[in-house]
């Protein structure tokens, strides 16, 4: 019998054939209530039957939580040497995905198989990019039948970050009673799960590696778009709110040093580059392609997922499309030799400072 971590909002082990043999905290919900965590240890146990369960309850019961909670029971993970965990959870917030790596490169090196879903909308998300962790996918076009698994290869992400799953329709609990279940991508990991715990039963000292190249010769490669990751969600075209501010990629990083003086004021800026190994920055590589310009979706996603009160952008200036610039930034930066230029819809103004540039700036605003 293999052990397997789901971390999650709690299971209700009420409807399941094995009580948990660990609860990271005390479950308060009702005896009846079925749990998201409750649904992924089912399908586990309907495709695995001689799991069992460590209930690593860090969400809340909308299915959100804190990064803290997440490192602490990773770390807790990695001092009891837990082989297989269950994460049906998702983050889009580079910080978060820079927090978990170092945790999960450790709980990889200890031989821990690590399976997590993708965010709902189909979009890069932490952790199931990072390396070492097997990301998942739901297939929602009917490709794959229930409880089959597949490759889907991901732009800019490794072949493990690449599986796609068909999510069962209903499973039952022990009480012979049907539960329906939504085709999501936090239901296609347990099936994923499941596959794990099947050949590390045969194979106990695999690794992640040894599982991805198993599942290499086992599953097909799938190449049709459909159910591909997109960098940001294509679909939300929210008004953008927060004030927009483009830089074009040059030698030195003033964007960098405006975000100081706007985060002095009281401002909570984020800065999204083009700038490599900046380390105050979002590299802009985890919200578009290499070649891909900026649009007003793009931005209007990345303003929903952080919630910054300034959005600064450190682009290269292929990425700006004269057309439609303005639409999607309020005002441009270029440095010029030992001048700064400042662009907006109606005119351009030349600073000789960082602190003339930032004032004017912060006039505009005012």
């Amino acid at each position: 019998m293999l052990q397997v971590a789901v971390i999650d909002n709690g299971i209700n082990d009420h409807y399941l054939m094995k009580k948990c043999v660990f609860r990271w905290r005390s479950l308060k919900i009702r005896k009846e209530q079925i749990t998201h965590g409750t649904v992924c240890a089912m399908i586990i146990q309907k495709l695995y039957p001689k799991a069992v369960f460590l209930d690593l309850n860090v969400l809340n019961e909308e299915g959100t939580g804190e990064i803290d909670d997440l490192m602490e029971v990773l770390e807790w993970c990695e001092k009891q040497h837990v082989k297989v965990i269950n994460m049906s959870l998702a983050t889009r917030v580079y910080w978060d995905g820079r927090k978990m790596q170092d945790f999960i490169k450790r709980l990889v090196s200890d031989k821990a198989v690590l399976i997590s879903s993708f965010h709902n909308s189909n979009t890069f998300s932490f952790p199931a990019v990072c390396k070492g962790v097997l990301g998942v996918r739901a297939d929602r076009a009917g490709i794959l039948r229930e409880g089959e698994t597949a490759f889907q290869p991901v732009e800019g992400a490794d072949m493990e970050n690449s599986m796609i799953a068909g999510c069962l329709c209903r499973v039952k609990d022990i009480f012979e009673e049907c539960h329906d279940i939504d085709i999501s991508n936090s239901f296609a990991v347990p099936v994923i799960t499941s596959k794990v715990l099947i050949y590390l039963e045969q194979v106990p000292e695999a690794d992640v590696w040894d599982v991805l190249k198993f599942f290499e010769r086992s599953f097909p490669i799938i190449k049709s778009r459909i159910n591909s990751i997109n960098r940001y969600s294509k679909y939300r075209m929210i008004p953008i709110k927060v004030p927009v501010i483009g830089f074009f990629l040059s030698r030195n990083s003033i964007a960098e040093k405006v975000a100081e003086k706007f985060n002095d004021v009281g401002y909570r800026v984020e800065v999204f580059s083009d700038r490599e190994k900046l380390s105050s920055a979002v590299p802009l590589s985890c919200y578009c392609k290499k070649r891909e310009k900026l649009s007003l979706c793009l931005i209007s996603d990345i303003e929903w997922i952080y919630h910054p009160s300034l959005i600064i952008l450190e682009a290269e200036r292929f990425r700006f499309r004269k057309e439609d610039i303005y639409d999607y930034v309020d005002m441009l930066v270029e440095q010029k030799e030992h001048k700064y230029i400042l662009y907006n819809r109606i005119q351009k103004t030349y600073c000789m400072t960082i602190e003339e540039l930032f004032q004017r700036i912060l006039l505009f605003y005012k």
